[in-house]
């Protein structure tokens, strides 16, 4: 339940933050596919618990890091970080969740061969 509310919040900020071109839009949409791939990959649904990687912890953390920064800027009236900045940073999260995904994906893959081999 933890990681499914935190991935609601990140997607719905994200998505906000996206419609004031502040994140790309795609961000939110690669966050939510990959929240499901995890959960989905995992076993979760079958009660097995789920399989963290260490790219995908990286990434939940620069997630939170990438919604926070505008907040406590415009709370603060303080920006340290430029938007182009934030949106080039949002962007290289959209490849780094990419990666992520397809190496969950190729171990996915290589794990159900090894058990059919």
């Amino acid at each position: 339940m933890d990681h499914a509310t935190d991935c609601i919040f990140v997607v719905c900020a994200l998505f906000a933050l996206s419609r004031h071109e502040i994140v790309p839009l795609a961000l939110s949409g690669l966050v939510a596919a990959a929240f499901i791939q995890y959960v989905l990959d995992s076993g979760a649904l079958k009660k097995k618990g789920l399989r963290p990687s260490k790219l995908g912890r990286w990434n939940g953390i620069a997630y939170f890091v990438i919604v926070a920064i505008p907040l406590v800027q415009n709370s603060f009236d303080f920006q340290w970080v430029n938007d182009h900045q934030i949106l080039v940073g949002g962007w290289a999260l959209c490849v780094m969740t990419i990666a992520s995904m397809f190496d969950r994906a190729s171990l996915f893959f290589r794990k159900s061969r090894s058990h059919q081999g």
